[in-house]
């Protein structure tokens, strides 16, 4: 009897000495644990050198609503405790002597960016609570597209970080950021290229070429670079009777969508017009209706003796457009 009792006793109650162990190890396991924040929090630049590319136009990789209203946003980071937990404000000013003795890390030289070339929309940056970064609209004027060189790397918006809201410091070494900024016009991008060639030779004899790969992806790589906000430029090539190719750049001048064709190179006189289609080529490349160029221009040079009159669709593969950083180095 003594044992049957004593058996009862640890089936009824060993359950319930255990449930202050179980408790204690659900509440290991669930719910939002709230840690003490020792950690000192600090803003910085993640990048001191970096080139922001104002893409116009579409691409089918990227969001270029900013770039289509001519802004961008640079933005400051914070770093250290367990998180942001509160908005931080971060003052900033544009300081030229950042770009003292300064150049570009392949040796050119840096030009600060006009003031009349872009608006800030404020003077002071804010990270919100819960995020690791935030920044501050930079609305850049028609007068910064107007001017060619911008569509290379040579403005520079040098910006130091002057004081911090919200935050325990300024990580010294970082508290500054050197912004190249260039544009791309909306007919840059790498095309796949197919047509016909009408070649006349100086006696009058002519010939006919046809580039037309089976598969859309297969046909010729050909670049289009911006020349400026209207005009871009593309590279073709004549043969002479040895068969030796002379390159002739041309020049598509825009209006609209419509483009005027000229030669660019010495020696070489070209005329033709085109039309950019936005979706022009349906179900091509991966199956997506495309973008695309459809020119009709003549290339003509005494020199090699013949002329070239070309009917061209170039169908957009892909904008090219790739982050860029650079190492400022001392002049």
């Amino acid at each position: 009897m003594k044992k049957t009792m004593n058996k009862h006793f640890v089936l009824k109650y060993i359950p319930l000495l255990a449930l202050p162990m179980l408790l204690g190890l659900t509440s290991c396991h669930s719910g939002d644990q709230e840690f003490p924040d020792y950690g000192s929090t600090s803003v910085y630049f993640s990048n001191q050198g970096y080139v922001r590319t104002i893409e116009l136009g579409e691409d089918l990789e990227v969001d270029l609503t900013n770039d289509n209203n001519h802004e961008f946003s640079l933005n400051a980071a914070m770093g250290g405790g367990y998180g942001n937990k509160r908005d931080i404000k971060v003052s900033f000013a544009v300081d030229p002597t950042l770009l003292d003795s300064k150049s570009f890390d392949d040796g050119t030289p840096m030009t600060l960016l006009p003031s009349d070339y872009y608006q800030l929309e404020s003077n002071t940056m804010v990270i919100p609570s819960g995020k690791i970064q935030g920044g501050v609209k930079v609305k850049l004027t028609d007068a910064f597209f107007a001017d060619p060189l911008a569509t290379t790397r040579h403005y520079v918006l040098p910006v130091r970080i002057t004081n911090v809201e919200g935050a325990d410091s300024v990580l010294e070494s970082k508290n500054y950021v050197l912004c190249a900024v260039k544009f791309v016009n909306p007919w840059q991008a790498t095309y796949l290229r197919r047509g016909v060639d009408v070649i006349t030779n100086a006696d009058g004899t002519q010939t006919t070429e046809v580039r037309h790969a089976q598969y859309v992806e297969n046909d010729e790589l050909m670049n289009l670079t911006t020349l400026g906000f209207n005009a871009a430029a593309m590279n073709v090539s004549l043969k002479d009777a040895s068969g030796k190719a002379t390159t002739c750049k041309l020049q598509l001048l825009f209006n609209g969508n419509e483009c005027k064709i000229s030669a660019l190179t010495e020696g070489f006189t070209a005329d033709g017009s085109g039309l950019f289609v936005a979706k022009g080529e349906k179900q091509s490349m991966g199956g997506k209706d495309r973008n695309a160029l459809y020119l009709k221009y003549t290339v003509s040079s005494a020199a090699l003796g013949k002329s070239v009159t070309t009917t061209d669709t170039l169908v957009v593969r892909d904008r090219g457009i790739v982050p860029e950083y650079f190492t400022p180095k001392d002049k």
